[in-house]
C-alpha cells in the first residue's frame, strides 16, 4: 500500500477488503458525511456485482462498468472517490488506467483486483 500527496494507491488482497471500507470511511468523514462514489471496473459481471452490492451495503454509491475505455468516460462526467479495478481488462489494461488516472484524476483512490496475482503485477500498482 503506497500513499503519496498527489495520487493514493492501494494493493488489496480478498482478504483485506475491509481496507476499501476503512478508506471509505474515512473519505466521508472528510467530506462531512456527504457520500462515497465507488466505480467498479471489472470484465466479469458477477465480480461487478458482488463488489457492488457489498459496497451499497456499507453505505457506497456505485457505478458499474466492463473495460477501462468505460470507466475513462464515467470519470469524466461524474463524481469517484474510488476506483475499484481488475488488473486484467480487455482493451484499456488495469494497469493502463491506473497510470491514466493517476494523472488525470490524482485525487481518486485506485484500488487493483486480480486473481493473477504476482510480485511483478503489484510492483507495478506502485507510482513510480
Amino acid at each position: 500500500m503506497a500513499d503519496t500527496q498527489t495520487s493514493r494507491v492501494f494493493g488489496v488482497h480478498l482478504q483485506g477488503t475491509p481496507q476499501i471500507f476503512e478508506l471509505a470511511e474515512n473519505l466521508r468523514a472528510q467530506r462531512a458525511l456527504s457520500p462515497v462514489h465507488l466505480l467498479v471496473v471489472d470484465d466479469d459481471e458477477q465480480v461487478r456485482e458482488v463488489c457492488g452490492a457489498v459496497a451499497e451495503e456499507c453505505g457506497l454509491k456505485v457505478v458499474d462498468v466492463g473495460t477501462g475505455e468505460e470507466a475513462l468516460e464515467v470519470m469524466e462526467i461524474s463524481s469517484v472517490d474510488i476506483l475499484l479495478t481488475d488488473l486484467r481488462l480487455p482493451g484499456t489494461s488495469g494497469l493502463d488506467l491506473l497510470r491514466k488516472v493517476t494523472v488525470t484524476h490524482p485525487d481518486i483512490a485506485v484500488v487493483m483486483l486480480t486473481q493473477y496475482g504476482t510480485s511483478l503485477s503489484s510492483q507495478w500498482t506502485v507510482p513510480h
